[in-house]
């Protein structure tokens, strides 16, 4: 019976770690598929803004250039706290601003659908980036896994008890296999820009040049 029982509690802080760390994962993932949607619109509004002389004499170019620095340099991992930036967003504002003009010193041409294709799609990028700024677990779910990984050390502790040396190397072994896991889940918690798993900047960085 007793090794029985010690599936179940197992069985069930498996699921419920795997379960979590799928959901840290699709975090990371929709953090990611945001960045790269930024970078991408991004990248197409300076080539179109460069390509067009009436969007150069404009600044478009440089003015994104501004803002995509300020992301990196200000509003990048723990420097946001959390949400966007005073500055990065006054960039942002501007960049807004300055595409609409272009837009209607240049009615009804490809370059302006164009240039305005490139602008959603940058904002739809920095939305998607910003919305992943943090990532929450409900405090049940918390407790409930530290309840599971508990009954998981007091079932091996009870299938070894009459076997002390057995006893003694599942304990340490339990104990470090909770602690991976839960402490795996809680390094990944906070946000997707910050710590030893974040999701680079270095896609925006040769926008820069």
């Amino acid at each position: 019976v007793l090794p029985t029982f010690l599936g179940v509690p197992a069985g069930m802080f498996a699921l419920t770690a795997a379960f979590m760390g799928n959901s840290l994962w699709e975090n990371y993932t929709g953090a990611s598929n945001a960045i790269r949607l930024e970078a991408q619109g991004l990248t197409a509004y300076i080539e179109i803004a460069e390509s067009v002389a009436e969007f150069k004499t404009l600044q478009l170019p440089q003015i994104a250039r501004d803002y995509t620095r300020s992301v990196v340099e200000d509003e990048w991992g723990g420097k946001a706290e959390k949400q966007a930036t005073p500055k990065t967003e006054k960039l942002f504002k501007d960049m807004q601003l300055a595409t609409f003009r272009a837009a209607e010193r240049k009615r009804n041409t490809a370059e302006t659908a164009a240039l305005l294709s490139a602008y959603r799609t940058i904002q739809e990028g920095r939305r998607g980036r910003l919305g992943y700024v943090m990532f929450l677990v409900d405090p049940v779910r918390w407790f409930g896994v530290m309840l599971l990984a508990l009954l998981v050390q007091l079932s091996i502790g009870a299938v070894h008890f009459a076997k002390p040396k057995a006893l003694i190397l599942a304990m340490p072994l339990g104990t470090a296999t909770i602690l991976t896991v839960l402490c795996t889940i809680a390094l990944t918690l906070s946000t997707p820009y910050i710590g030893w798993y974040a999701v680079s900047h270095e896609i925006y960085l040769p926008l820069l040049q």
